[in-house]
């Protein structure tokens, strides 16, 4: 039964799809907050000029005060490894949540969650930026000359990020307060379920206590079974959770991977010299995924209301993300390879046509001196 089919109501008419969203209200109001989350739950934006210059949009509360007065390396490998445990955790509860908040409909109540994802980057970059001093490369309180070689010390300790991090807390509190909200409110309405359960079956509460209280591990291990997943098929749900940690690898690594290879290719100085350009990159890396997001949760919303969701429909949706996806990456390399080759061959051009000016000048001045 595909979305299409389900969506009726009582009276058995068709059900127009963003009314049903609207009339949610509760659900709609975890819906947002959980795109509030991941807008705070960013994965780390760098904008690393020349020294330590970039923000993480934590996802714990106390952690996320503490970094940037951590000046051990050790202790900062720990705080973002707690960082990223709890990301991970976050990110999962909250697929967890919307997916059972809205059942079948899931579809694009997750698509505007993902959509969270790039705007938190964004609004990242533009923190850090707003920040950073004018000219954060060379300060002069911390050069010293030896031997007319300049040396430039290390500023491990940054006082203009305190205030990225004090904004990214500010942003973490609040998504952290509706998060507890959600779970109290959710929390309340299965007992108030239970309650009503207890009342019309009087009888047999004795029997079902006894059920609940021996089952727990059993229902807890049948939850995360392969069955379960497939929906009484062992094959079928080993395939599915394999394809799906498969997935979140593979594709978690290429963008991670791929941000950090990026920000680090752009800051080279054969490429961009000025670095304090290099965190305009990131926001032409990150702004069209925000926009191809935008477009992509309208055409999938339209596509399945229409279409449905079968096994053709999903592999025309998976063809499709995979061939607009896979040559993005590749014909970045290739541009910025292309115009790091173009400057240095200028470059060479220039400075062979110096040195043959330098001897034309050289040989006129001796020819001169012997005249």
């Amino acid at each position: 039964m595909n979305e299409k089919e389900t969506r009726t109501n009582d009276d058995g008419h068709i059900e127009n799809g963003l009314n049903y969203y609207l009339k949610q209200k509760w659900k709609l109001f975890v819906t947002l907050f959980g795109l509030f989350g991941f807008m705070t739950m960013s994965i780390q934006v760098k904008t690393n000029l020349a020294k330590l210059s970039w923000i993480i949009a934590a996802k714990n509360f106390g952690s996320t005060a503490l970094t940037p007065y951590l000046k051990s390396l050790w202790a900062l490998c720990i705080a973002l490894l707690f960082q990223g445990i709890s990301y991970g955790l976050i990110d999962l509860v909250s697929n967890i949540l919307i997916t059972n908040v809205w059942s079948s409909r899931s579809t694009e109540p997750l698509n505007c969650i993902y959509f969270g994802y790039p705007v938190g980057a964004l609004l990242s970059i533009i923190i850090v930026r707003s920040f950073r001093q004018n000219d954060p490369f060379i300060d002069r309180n911390y050069i010293k000359y030896s031997n007319s070689t300049i040396i430039i010390k290390e500023n491990y300790f940054q006082l203009e990020l305190v205030g990225t991090y004090i904004i990214t807390l500010i942003f973490c509190l609040i998504s952290s307060i509706g998060f507890a909200l959600v779970a109290h409110k959710q929390n309340q309405y299965k007992k108030k379920e239970k309650l009503e359960k207890l009342i019309t079956s009087q009888s047999s509460i004795k029997e079902e206590i006894n059920i609940q209280s021996k089952s727990k591990k059993l229902k807890f291990w049948k939850l995360c079974s392969p069955t379960t997943c497939g929906q009484g098929y062992f094959a079928y749900g080993s395939i599915l959770i394999s394809l799906i940690l498969l997935f979140n690898f593979f594709c978690a690594g290429i963008e991670k991977g791929f941000t950090e290879f990026f920000i680090s290719f752009v800051e080279q100085e054969q490429i961009n010299p000025n670095k304090k350009d290099s965190a305009y990159s990131m926001i032409f890396y990150w702004l069209p995924m925000l926009i191809g997001r935008i477009f992509s949760a309208f055409l999938t919303i339209l596509f399945i209301w229409y279409f449905g969701l079968n096994r053709i429909s999903l592999f025309l949706l998976v063809t499709a993300n995979g061939l607009s996806i896979s040559p993005i990456s590749a014909t970045l390399i290739a541009l910025f390879l292309q115009r790091f080759h173009s400057k240095r061959e200028n470059k060479h051009q220039t400075n062979e046509a110096i040195h043959q000016e330098d001897n034309t000048l050289e040989t006129f001045l001796r020819h001169d001196q012997y005249d």
